[in-house]
């Protein structure tokens, strides 16, 4: 009885209609990280600002789909880019005649680059989860969320712990 009813739970939600108009969304994103590095037990923390491009899809009123590509470059020449591909999990409801809003967690992979000047130092799969806030207007949105990643590197003593802060805003379509 309880598969039965979770799975009308899950077809009802999938086969709901999208209360927004335009279900896409491709945006700019800023964002603000401040990752902490654990080497042989001594703990450090970088902070940095990046930019990136995101696109999403709303399914439907709870699911989501995202893409997103951010670089971000610490003051030591330290870079990080990340290729994100997840599923935003929430409510999608009406807040006025003109505006939509979601509050959501998040959860997804992670394909990261890690590079010190020229050199490659880290490339690697890991997984994210994250909370938001998406307000969609009749043709723009704005998004704001947090997402972690944890990254233990091969072979090394590093292991991150990489909070990620995003505000984010694009066009729907």
């Amino acid at each position: 009885m309880k598969k039965l009813a979770l799975a009308g739970l899950i077809a009802a939600s999938v086969s709901t209609p999208v209360l927004a108009e335009k279900a896409n969304r491709v945006g700019l994103m800023f964002t603000q990280v401040e990752a902490d590095i654990s080497v042989y037990g001594l703990e450090l923390t970088h902070a940095a600002q990046g930019w990136g491009l995101e696109y999403g899809r709303q399914l439907n009123r709870v699911f989501g789909i995202n893409l997103s590509y951010d670089n971000t470059r610490f003051v030591d020449g330290y870079d990080i880019s990340n290729l994100k591909l997840g599923t935003d999990i929430g409510y999608e409801f009406q807040a006025n005649e003109t505006t939509v809003l979601k509050p959501y967690v998040e959860v997804g992979v992670n394909y990261a680059s890690e590079f010190m000047g020229d050199n490659d130092i880290y490339r690697d799969f890991n997984h994210y989860c994250g909370i938001g806030l998406r307000a969609e207007m009749t043709s723009f949105y704005i998004d704001v969320s947090k997402t972690s990643s944890w990254i233990t590197v091969a072979n090394t003593p590093f292991d991150i712990n990489y909070p990620q802060y995003v505000v984010s805003a694009g066009f729907t379509f």
